[in-house]
């Protein structure tokens, strides 16, 4: 392989090329669709899926301003020139559905045959259309399949109506919703990675420089470490895959871990460079460092594929990428670097950090043996006080905590829940079968009873159903000989009017029952217990139905969705998620490291420094307080594959003096002399490449960054004082014996 390093170069260039194109081509996909961060799979989100169908799209973009009343002229103008615009897309067609606006549907309700007072009106709206004070409005619009396609687009231009012909300035228009939000995630991730990842990229790459004191070899770490990056994304490109904002930093994270292999390996170099001369440096360099660096990739790699185990799709999709990525980099790398090597030789040098430094030879290896026993205990303590933190792990995926405090749609969020009314809707759908006894205007009047009921929770701020844009219907029980008859009429002209409300979303049938819909809004939603508001919710359908005189209660069905359900399913299952990909990371990895140690007892001993940072930074967490989001709950099980990076190499070099020299002392200082320089350039490489993302204002970004470098730095602890204690103790009679039999001497 040496001898045609040139080819190598060559191929791996013309091989590239292509997959550069393919990483431009992936920058120009994104999908932060609130449907990214919910979990597939799950009876939440099959519900979900299912209302959608059954009562249409939940697509919807609330718009309002300052000022933005119901004798406002501006409103009518802005709903017909967006029904009227066909400039979204190239379709020529319109890309809004419906446009719903608390004056038009205050006009209808108005009129006959609702016949409605404006306090009726008013008391019906309130809390949906129409804010707290009772004059503030807004619009709601329902995309079709040509704004669901072009959502960026449609924000446009929607603003670009408001401004240019409805004449409302920029600074006081307001937008909500599912859309918007993803669409600022789009905005706001590409922004924090763009932001700082030159930043990143340049100080990994001053730390390389710093690290082996070569611009010759740190430009070919940096320049292999690129290529690995840029060639993950155009795989990912051709694959058929899209960015999101997690995807966005696989890249990043292979690029810094790939750099990192390149230092191990590189210093395994210089020590071949050192003991022998020519040709052959890079393949005994290769061969030296081969079993540490592959069963490095393995468990990083196994680290990132445990993230299959969620439901969420992008935490799927960033465990399935970045497991590859680890993967193609290392091959990459053992093939490509060895070859640079060769064609751009370096020259033997010592490290600088073990030239200027003794501390590596001498005094931390003599005073952890002096004291391994106090260190161990220390270490297993603190791994156990402060890891029982992370059973109070708090855990959101909210879309609004993704965004800077100060974004836009962040105080365009408050403005409309404190103005119009709040944006998480709860939807309870009630089932009637087809062939139920009960007539359209008793179903009506049923449903009708228990939206009033549901505003009885102080959460309930205002609801909607298809008696909201009814006439007023009347009492639920018995009546007159007088009333009957009326009821008799009106509940004919309902049943007439039935496909206008099954239009308007209100009715669907499905599964041989007609199904109608009661829509909350809720405020509050932190505070709320979603497990016990289900199960109040369902108690309070069972009282509605028993006062209406319902006898077979049994045979009406209900489902309550909703983005808030969704959104506290999908809390559960990030929490869920960070448990089990945990879990299974631990035990894959510690099946993997067994092997590596030829010991079932020293792979679990082992594993007990790789465990330490994860339960530390975690734990922390949990005591803090501080809620584990989207970006938070990847990063355990990635850092226990990177953790057993440093603990292997380690461990080769301990057993290379261990076999010489048969004394724990002074294999332990081969140890730290050789492999605790290349641990620290590895972990300020890598810690300062994620450091710099825990400045960005986008929250999962910020805390993958300042959680991976925190991580990562605590794995350099457990590796540079809990693993040497261990090896240090009578628990080091386990390691060190896969080649050699014999008894260790202090």
């Amino acid at each position: 392989m040496i001898r045609h390093a040139t080819a190598i170069l060559v191929a791996a260039l013309l091989i590239g090329l292509p997959l550069f194109y393919g990483a431009r081509r992936l920058d120009e996909t994104h999908d932060n669709r609130v449907s990214v961060w919910l979990p597939h799979g799950h009876r939440q989100t099959r519900d979900f899926d299912w209302f959608t169908r059954s009562f249409g799209t939940d697509q919807v973009i609330l718009v309002s301003w300052d000022g933005c009343r119901l004798d406002d002229p501006r409103l009518e103008c802005f709903a017909a020139a967006v029904e009227a615009d066909r400039r979204v897309g190239d379709s020529g067609r319109p890309w809004v559905g419906a446009v719903w606006t608390g004056q038009r549907v205050a006009e209808r309700l108005m009129a006959p045959p609702a016949n409605l007072s404006r306090r009726q009106v008013r008391g019906r709206l309130q809390g949906v259309l129409i804010g707290p004070d009772g004059e503030s409005t807004c619009a709601v619009l329902v995309l079709n399949d040509v704004g669901n396609r072009h959502r960026g687009a449609a924000l446009e231009r929607l603003q670009t109506i408001a401004q240019r012909q409805c004449r409302i300035p920029a600074e006081h228009l307001h937008l909500g919703g599912d859309i918007v939000s993803a669409r600022a995630i789009d905005v706001e991730g590409d922004r924090a990675i763009g932001r700082l990842l030159p930043t990143a990229v340049a100080l990994s790459f001053l730390a390389a420089w710093v690290s082996l004191r070569s611009w010759r070899l740190s430009l070919i770490v940096f320049i292999l470490a690129q290529y690995c990056a840029f060639g993950l994304k155009g795989v990912m490109f051709f694959t058929g895959g899209h960015m999101n904002l997690l995807v966005t930093l696989v890249p990043v994270l292979v690029y810094v871990l790939a750099l990192s292999a390149s230092i191990h390996i590189s210093n395994y170099y210089r020590d071949a460079v050192r003991r022998h001369s020519g040709d052959s440096a890079p393949w005994i360099a290769l061969r030296s460092g081969w079993r540490p660096c592959s069963i490095s990739a393995l468990t990083t790699s196994l680290g990132l594929a445990s993230l299959l185990v969620s439901h969420i799709p992008a935490v799927r999709t960033f465990g399935t990428y970045g497991s590859l990525g680890v993967l193609l980099a290392f091959g990459a790398l053992i093939i490509l670097l060895p070859a640079a090597l060769a064609r751009f030789p370096e020259h033997a040098r010592e490290s600088a950090l073990v030239s200027r430094h003794k501390l590596f030879d001498v005094w931390l290896p003599s005073a952890i043996f002096a004291r391994r026993a106090s260190i161990v205990a220390v270490f297993v303590v603190a791994t156990v006080a402060v890891g029982l933190g992370a059973l109070r792990i708090e855990t959101s995926v909210s879309p609004l905590r993704f965004l800077p405090h100060y974004s836009r749609v962040v105080s365009d969020a408050r403005w409309l829940e404190e103005h119009i009314g709040p944006l998480t809707h709860y939807e309870i759908v009630v089932g009637f079968p087809e062939d139920a006894p009960w007539s359209f205007g008793a179903r009506m009047r049923i449903v009708r009873e228990i939206q009033r009921d549901m505003h009885r929770f102080p959460q309930v701020k205002g609801s909607t159903s298809a008696a909201t844009y009814a006439p007023p219907l009347g009492p639920i029980g018995k009546v007159s000989t007088v009333g009957r008859a009326q009821r008799t009429i009106l509940d004919h002209r309902l049943a007439e009017h039935a496909e206008v409300f099954e239009r308007e979303g209100c009715v669907a049938h499905d599964g041989g029952r007609q199904w109608w819909r009661v829509t909350l809004r809720l405020a509050g939603m932190d505070a709320i217990d979603l497990k016990q508001f289900r199960r109040q919710v369902s108690q309070r359908v069972e009282a509605t139905l028993k006062r209406a005189g319902v006898d077979n209660r049994s045979d009406i069905a209900l489902i309550q969705t909703g983005t808030a359900p969704l959104f506290f399913a999908a809390q559960r299952e990030l929490l869920e998620s960070l448990v089990l990909s945990f879990v299974a990371a631990l035990v894959t990895i510690t099946i993997v490291m067994m092997l590596a140690t030829g010991s079932m007892i020293a792979g679990l001993i082992v594993m007990l420094p790789n465990v330490f940072p994860a339960a530390i930074v975690f734990g922390a967490m949990g005591w803090g307080h501080i809620v584990v989001d989207i970006g938070s709950m990847m990063t355990a099980s990635v850092a226990l594959g990177i953790a057993v990076d440093d603990t292997l190499h380690f461990l080769t070099w301990y057993e290379r003096g261990w076999a010489e020299t048969r004394s724990r002392v002074l294999a332990l200082r081969q140890a730290f002399r050789t492999s605790a320089p290349a641990m620290l350039q590895t972990t300020a490489i890598a810690g300062l490449g994620m450091a710099v993302f825990a400045f960005s204002d986008f929250q999962p970004v910020a805390r993958f960054g300042m959680l991976m470098s925190s991580l990562l730095v605590a794995a350099l602890v457990g590796d540079l004082i809990f693993l040497p204690a261990i090896l240090a103790s009578p628990l080091g009679n386990y390691f060190g014996r896969r080649k050699t039999r014999g008894t260790a001497t202090d």
